[in-house]
């Protein structure tokens, strides 16, 4: 998955605990001295942590139990900032959730497409059948849904080299590069 604010977050806690831990020896050598200037050897907050997947929004339990029932979860992470989920299934599928449980994407595994059987359940129905009528339907590797509509990106080996962009409705409002 690209780099989202939670993976991101989670880079920085690891990151920043790591340091922490190798300024631990310099801490006692400067309590030690005589300026006794205290530096800072412990970890913050924590901002995301694995939690059960019975722990997630009951929408949420429901959009896994109902587009990838036979798909197990191999971790549900908890971001504590904005209280999102996102969860890895088995088969390397990863899904964001907000703090609702509602989807904010679905993304396929890296080089595959996601099923047809679900892109036609996360995207409006016009929408669906613009990406058929141009062939594409079978090469969407993420769906993301936000307050404006959705962003569809496709496989790299599709000669598509931009995103389509759909109202709520499912009208194409345009491509990114």
């Amino acid at each position: 998955m690209k780099h989202n604010s939670s993976t991101l977050k989670l880079m920085a806690a690891a990151a920043f605990g790591a340091l922490a831990i190798l300024s631990a020896p310099a801490a006692e050598a400067t309590e030690n001295s005589q300026s006794r200037v205290p530096l800072f050897t412990g970890v913050g907050p924590a901002i995301a942590g694995s939690v059960n997947q019975e722990d997630m929004p009951s929408k949420a339990i429901h959009f896994l139990e109902h587009h990838f029932a036979n798909i197990s979860v191999s971790q549900c992470v908890k971001d504590y900032d904005d209280n999102a989920y996102e969860v890895d299934l088995a088969n390397g599928t990863d899904i964001e959730f907000d703090s609702k449980g509602e989807w904010r994407e679905v993304e396929a595994p890296d080089g595959e497409a996601l099923p047809y059987e679900v892109v036609t359940k996360l995207l409006p129905r016009r929408a669906y059948a613009t990406l058929k009528d141009r062939g594409y339907n079978d090469s969407v590797e993420s769906v993301k849904r936000g307050r404006g509509g959705y962003v569809v990106e496709f496989t790299n080996n599709l000669d598509v080299t931009t995103d389509y962009t759909f109202d709520n409705a499912g009208h194409l409002l345009g491509m990114i590069d």
